[in-house]
């Protein structure tokens, strides 16, 4: 639907569309077990949700929530690879809520079953688990203001961010209530990826190198 409307140019359904879509994507996707594979699929698929989403976002002139949906997509993927096992948050985090968090995935997981064998499943209860699951998950995402305050008046934020036909360049700094963007013609992209695959095809070739040093050496 979010896809629909924004072919139609009806971007403020867009908007609606895909920030309902990005809420239940986030309170869903820390449900999957089945492996790493099967998550990094997923999260391929779901960021071309995100990326519709900043296009819409700057079709709407809402570049404030264009870099809070660029920092969203990365920081649920950052703390997703910060996890442990099972999706239970590494780091400082207080032990009751690691085992609170666990609770909550295994009646989820309960109840996703009792719904799936009813003719006429109600899910009010699930979505309350979820709710909870989600409060109690280590993740917030971060709104502009607060990226604002990170910056003093020496520094500057700079973000790429990738589209189909170009690059932009995102810039924020503590004096400005809008980052400055940038844009990119299309055979500077050409550029820029024919660049980014050169240099990653020298550093595979010269960690072949190192690996065969060591090996060597051993």
């Amino acid at each position: 639907m979010g896809l629909t409307y924004q072919d139609a140019k009806r971007f403020n359904e867009a908007y609606t569309t895909f920030e309902q879509a990005i809420e239940t994507v986030e309170s869903l996707r820390g449900e999957i077990v089945s492996g790493d594979e099967t998550k990094r699929k997923q999260a391929e698929e779901w960021n071309k949700l995100y990326h519709n989403m900043v296009k819409v976002c700057l079709q709407l002139k809402e570049d404030t929530k264009a870099i809070e949906y660029i920092e969203r997509s990365k920081t649920r993927n950052l703390t997703e690879l910060l996890a442990i096992k099972d999706i239970y948050p590494a780091g400082d985090i207080p032990e009751n809520v690691i085992s609170k968090l666990r609770q909550l995935r295994q009646d989820i997981d309960i109840e996703k079953r009792r719904l799936a064998a009813e003719e006429k499943p109600d899910s009010t209860h699930i979505n309350k688990l979820r709710q909870r699951f989600n409060e109690l998950f280590p993740y917030k995402p971060i709104q502009f203001e607060e990226i604002k305050k990170l910056l003093d008046k020496e520094t500057a934020i700079i973000q790429f961010y990738i589209f189909d036909d170009c690059f932009k360049v995102f810039i924020i700094t503590c004096d400005n209530d809008q980052p400055i963007i940038w844009h990119s013609q299309a055979e500077s992209l050409e550029k820029l990826l024919h660049w980014t695959k050169k240099y990653l095809v020298l550093y595979y070739e010269d960690k072949t190198v190192d690996c065969s040093i060591n090996q060597s050496t051993h």
